[in-house]
């Protein structure tokens, strides 16, 4: 044969690559996107919902140290789980002090941004279970290219980070079984029953086997080991009082020698410190631990009894990979939830998915999933440490009344709280993402709902479409409080990304040609690429052409909602205000969104608060993201503007001659 007969076409060469080759360019990639949240991390200004989220993450970081709060907690624990205002303020404080020039809110901007890195990362994963390599790198760029979610990643302090640990739930818990593929190549090569294959040949049942004398003796053991200590932790009065006794010993050094060297290790500066203070903290680790120590016992219990009951079978993961693939699932979702309380929803697409790959052998992975998800949301929130399940049902409750006071600009037209109409959510999310990704998602729905698809890959697409939307339903009933556009809904964009990479792999099989694939991806890379690079560092208030010209678009939809053009209003300002000049904000937003970026001489006041025995204002600095609707000091002139895509997001207005 001639070797050169077996070579592809130009046209025809494939893009697949070795998976080492494949790994390296992905590590690569990551790294790339790091570094540009590096570059352009500290040009976004804070939004609205941050200080609050800052003080949140102090106020957490005291908890964990056994200190009681010094004030009320800035955001309400029922409406919010800490843990991503905690990683936050952490990481934001060590990034800011190595990048010369960045603030606290620069570092914590950066921290925000890594957490959609992240969710670029597990879309990806997800994606390959389903289509080709290719159409997983397009689709995954035209996910991280979209303009509302470039920008909020810098500037959001909960519905991204909370979008990255759903999107992390799936992707890990799909990966705890092959892909669709593998499936079916070995299903294909499975012996038909009767035609002489040998016996038990072909079975796909995990049947259990005799367990050994031993191992059993060791299960009853552990059982018996776990439940006593299940009781004690849950008799919290008797453990906690065991445990502050067994500390007063130690604190006086009367206790056993190797529990005084413990103590003397742990708490090195006992000396100054009282008796009390270490019983305090004792009493908020008690609680702390509590509950997530019951469920990480009985998920461990579970899972030694059902090891043993595991047959190996080419058609799954081995046991040990599959329990800790889940298990990372489980613990991604708990911490999806201490962001957001409706994480467990995401526990629904895998326990389908489980119950349909396994049946009754998936009750161990489904109880490690749930047990995983629990324990970790529990050690994250310290709000449910007390009475786990009373506070998250309050939670849950608090999210679907939340107390917010607005007016919402929609179609030209303001809207008072809970009175938008039906389609607010779905209309907002056609006019906010790219043209390519809504009709490639066509294509994907169409393809979906006439079962095109191979195998069981469309049960489980379809189970993950109807969980992550069915919050957009629960959106539509009367009364329901919807705001800010729809940022609390990124998190249901993944649905919407899984379809498009459907419509894409029937797009490319269409066009075959390379080079024709090549410009489609262009295409569909474009426009998000262009939006973010016009509107920077605003790229949230991004609207297709569907929404109509740019002229015309904002004095119809919100903009500048969370006010982050002070920082360029404030640091104009700071630049050219004489020495002590009192400056005035609007009631729009918070004055710690300003004071970061001003002199410390100056004063920044509200609108209107400035005393009579001060200065005279000089400069008014006015946000405005509903169209203009909300105008303040008309009469007054501009002494310059934000704006982009011809929007005024922002002005600083002249209140008097400056000197």
């Amino acid at each position: 044969m001639n070797a050169s007969s077996v070579l592809p076409a130009p046209h025809q060469r494939s893009w697949h690559h070795a998976p080492g080759t494949r790994w390296a360019t992905g590590a690569l990639v990551v790294l790339l996107l790091v570094a540009l949240g590096l570059v352009v991390g500290g040009d976004y200004g804070i939004s609205i919902d941050e200080p609050a989220h800052v003080q949140y993450g102090q106020q957490t970081l005291e908890a964990y140290e056994g200190r009681p709060a010094a004030v009320q907690p800035t955001v309400d624990p029922r409406q919010h789980g800490p843990f991503y205002s905690f990683v936050a303020y952490l990481g934001g404080s060590w990034v800011a002090g190595l990048r010369r020039g960045w603030i606290l809110a620069d570092g914590m901007h950066f921290m925000y941004y890594l957490s959609f890195v992240l969710s670029t990362v597990f879309l990806w994963i997800l994606l390959r279970r389903y289509v080709s390599t290719r159409v997983a790198w397009i689709i995954t760029g035209a996910y991280f290219t979209q303009p509302v979610l470039f920008g909020h990643a810098f500037i959001n302090p909960k519905d991204i980070p909370f979008l990255a640990f759903c999107l992390g739930g799936l992707s890990l818990g799909m990966a705890a079984l092959p892909g669709p593929s593998a499936r079916r190549s070995t299903d294909s090569a499975r012996p038909e029953k009767g035609r002489g294959s040998a016996p038990g040949a072909g079975n796909r049942r995990l049947g259990p086997w005799p367990i050994p004398r031993r191992t059993t003796a060791a299960l009853i053991a552990w059982t018996l080991l776990a439940g006593a200590l299940t009781a004690l932790l849950l008799s919290t009065d008797a453990l906690l009082a065991s445990l502050q006794g067994l500390l007063t010993a130690a604190y006086q050094g009367q206790a056993a020698p190797p529990v005084n060297a413990v103590f003397r290790w742990l708490a090195r500066n006992a000396a100054s410190a009282p008796l009390q203070a270490y019983q305090v903290k004792l009493a908020v680790w008690v609680g702390a631990i509590r509950w997530p120590a019951v469920a990480a016992l009985g998920s461990v219990t579970l899972l030694a009894w059902s090891l043993p009951l595991w047959r190996p079978d080419p058609r799954f993961r081995s046991g040990w990979s599959s329990y800790l693939l889940v298990l990372a699932a489980g613990t991604t979702i708990g911490l999806a939830t201490s962001v957001r309380a409706v994480g467990p929803l995401i526990l629904a697409p895998l326990v389908f998915v489980y119950a349909l790959e396994l049946r009754k052998r998936s009750i161990p992975l489904v109880f490690l999933l749930v047990g995983s998800a629990a324990a970790a949301c529990v050690a994250t929130w310290p709000y449910l440490w007390q009475t786990p399940i009373d506070h998250f049902l309050q939670a849950l409750n608090e999210l679907s009344h939340f107390p917010w006071t607005g007016d919402i600009l929609f179609g030209g037209r303001m809207f008072d709280r809970a009175a938008q109409p039906w389609y607010y959510i779905p209309t907002l999310m056609v006019l906010q993402l790219t043209l390519p990704v809504l009709i490639l998602g066509a294509v994907g729905a169409y393809a979906l709902a006439g079962r095109r698809l191979v195998g069981r890959r469309w049960l489980e697409i379809a189970a993950i479409v109807v969980a992550l939307w069915l919050p957009i339903a629960a959106s539509f009933r009367p009364g329901s409080i919807v705001y800010n556009n729809f940022r609390q809904f990124l998190f249901t964009l993944p649905a919407l990304f899984l379809l498009a990479a459907l419509g894409l792999e029937q797009l490319l099989r269409w066009l075959g040609d390379l080079r024709w694939q090549g410009a489609a991806a262009a295409l569909i890379l474009l426009p998000g690429m262009v939006g973010i690079i016009r509107l920077h560092p605003y790229e949230y208030i991004y609207y297709n052409a569907l929404a109509g010209t740019q002229g015309s678009v904002y004095s119809r939809f919100e903009s500048d909602y969370w006010c982050t053009s002070y920082r360029a209003a404030a640091e104009w300002v700071d630049a050219h205000a004489a020495p002590g000049a009192v400056v005035e904000v609007d009631g729009a937003g918070n004055l710690d969104q300003i004071l970061p970026f001003t002199r410390s001489d100056l004063q920044v006041v509200r609108l209107g608060s400035a005393r009579a025995d001060h200065p005279a204002p000089t400069w008014a600095i006015v946000c405005d993201g509903k169209g203009g609707e909300l105008d303040l000091l008309p009469g007054q002139p501009a002494a310059m503007q934000i704006t982009r895509g011809g929007a005024v997001l922002g002005e600083v207005k002249t209140l008097t001659l400056a000197p």
